[in-house]
C-alpha cells in the first residue's frame, strides 16, 4: 500500500511481446507480462480516455474512447 501515492516514472510497452512496465519515481517497477492466449493480458486506461489493452500473443490494442470510461 505505501508504494500506491508513488508517481510513475517510466512506461515501457515491449513490442515484440506487448508485456508492459510500470517504473516509479521511488525505484520499484512492475512488469506485467502478457501470457494471455485467447483473453486480455492486462488493461490500462486514462481518465482522458486513452485505453491500451493487451491481447493475444503480443497484439497490443489502442482506443481513444469518447466520452472516457468513468
Amino acid at each position: 500500500m505505501g508504494l500506491l501515492g508513488n508517481p510513475i516514472a517510466r512506461v515501457t510497452i515491449h513490442e515484440n511481446t506487448s508485456d508492459l512496465i510500470l517504473e516509479l519515481e521511488s525505484g520499484p517497477r512492475f512488469e506485467l507480462f502478457n501470457f494471455s492466449s485467447g483473453y486480455e493480458g492486462w488493461e490500462c486506461s486514462r481518465k482522458n480516455g486513452l485505453l491500451l489493452v493487451a491481447r493475444r500473443g503480443s497484439e497490443l490494442q489502442i482506443w481513444d474512447i469518447d466520452p472516457p470510461l468513468t
